[in-house]
């Protein structure tokens, strides 16, 4: 792992969550060990609520323990192979990359994709050397579906992310593109238009936060395949220069974690349906909450990946768009991380919600604890597989901090499990 600090000047103190008056407050409380009527926010309870949850067991994590190109012409409703030789735009000390915006869900995903698809916009072209490259097809039909809420074409790989789903297992409904077109012909149409800007000597910059499907679904990490498949190298009967080891994938990693979780329950259609009530009953297997593990996917399929720790990038003053610009696009920035010329909009979506967050503090907080013991599996994988980039590294070594004092390296348990606990912590413990 490598870790990038930009402007945060010491590596954070022992994560100390025991405070005194919480011990004097331990002393006196007992905890009963056929339900989970706990009210302490000390680390020792957490774990003593998860056991007595029936929840809590320790196992063994698994960790994940230059030639010149050739560029060519597509030769328009030909043969995906006919192509034609042209010139080499390309060096091998200026190889070309391609960058996945992978979220997931709720970590600043509209933002971004919005920002970094206005400034590689042919015009306004901020970032001269990238393209966000949406298919013509796919912009022409989005953009007058009627269901398909303030589309634009920062949204325009949220189609490929579904067609890239397994078909037996989820299908698109309703959607005009999905009407009009079949998955395979959408997954062309974008395989056509990377070649094209990949001959063009360009760089290729996309994403969506349906990318999570990664981790969310069925045979999810099929998809990353998928996805390897329509990069220009991979193209049969064609010699370009490229490969995998020039796609890094971003995924952003939110603290803190019950803010996350909180957010996801915004985004539910119930828009008055109380947090309890919601967590105790949604069908959401959580997936958009484990970044960590959607890196750990794309790493195991040895993709590069830049995790961004939002609570680095908020100590450090950087937005998080200008952040995956200047520090993973290497587009041309001042010095206070901000892309020449510009200023980012932020553009998270807000919905009517009236729902309220009917648990205590202590109960949002034994849940936070719950959702840091969850990534305490990830430690090996972040803090030593050269595959992975941190950036702005705080809140994540704070969160391993905790799992190391309180030896929790080797603790693993799966999302299910992790919900269980949630809802167990919802429904029982009552502060």
């Amino acid at each position: 792992m490598q870790l990038y600090y930009y402007n945060i000047n010491t590596v954070p103190k022992l994560y100390l969550f025991v405070m005194a008056i919480l011990r004097n407050r331990m002393r006196k409380e007992k905890l009963n060990n056929n339900n989970c009527n706990c009210n302490t926010r000390n680390t020792v309870a957490v774990i003593f609520l998860l056991v007595f949850c029936g929840q809590y067991h320790l196992q063994h994590s698994i960790v994940h323990g230059n030639s010149s190109s050739s560029a060519f012409n597509y030769l328009e409703g030909g043969n995906e192979g006919a192509f034609l030789s042209s010139a080499d735009d390309t060096s091998s000390n200026n190889r070309q990359r391609i960058v996945i915006l992978a979220g997931p869900h709720k970590t600043g995903t509209t933002s971004i994709q919005n920002n970094v698809m206005k400034w590689t916009s042919p015009g306004k072209n901020k970032i001269k050397q990238w393209e966000w490259p949406v298919p013509s097809e796919v912009i022409e039909i989005e953009t007058k579906d009627e269901q398909n809420w303030r589309w634009n074409a920062g949204k325009g790989f949220y189609a490929l992310s579904e067609s890239l789903r397994d078909s037996r297992h989820y299908q698109v409904k309703g959607r005009k593109l999905f009407l009009q077109y079949s998955s395979d012909e959408l997954l062309k149409f974008y395989k056509t238009e990377f070649l094209k800007t990949w001959i063009k000597g360009k760089n290729i910059v996309f994403g969506s936060e349906a990318f999570d499907f990664i981790i969310k679904d069925i045979n999810g990490r099929d998809m990353i395949d998928g996805l390897k498949a329509l990069m220009p190298w991979h193209i049969d009967g064609v010699n370009l220069n490229g490969s995998d080891d020039d796609i890094t994938v971003v995924v952003t990693y939110r603290l803190s974690r019950i803010k996350h979780l909180i957010s996801i329950w915004r985004q539910t259609k119930k828009a008055t349906e109380p947090f309890e009530e919601w967590m105790k009953e949604t069908l959401n297997n959580l997936g958009a909450l484990d970044s960590l593990g959607l890196a750990n996917a794309f790493i195991s399929q040895n993709l590069k990946v830049s995790l961004l720790d939002s609570s680095g990038l908020a100590a450090a003053g950087v937005d998080i768009s200008n952040a995956v610009a200047c520090d993973v696009l290497d587009a041309p920035c001042t010095k206070d991380k901000q892309v020449v010329g510009t200023k980012p909009v932020v553009m998270n979506t807000k919905v009517d919600f009236q729902g309220k967050v009917n648990l205590s503090e202590e109960q949002l907080e034994v849940m936070d604890k719950a959702l840091q013991m969850y990534d305490c599996k990830y430690q090996s994988m972040v803090m030593e597989d050269d595959r992975l980039t941190v950036l702005y590294p705080h809140g994540l070594l704070k969160v391993f901090e905790f799992c190391n004092s309180n030896g929790l390296q080797e603790y693993s348990v799966g999302r299910d499990e992790l919900k269980r606990q949630l809802q167990c912590i919802a429904a029982g413990f009552k502060g």
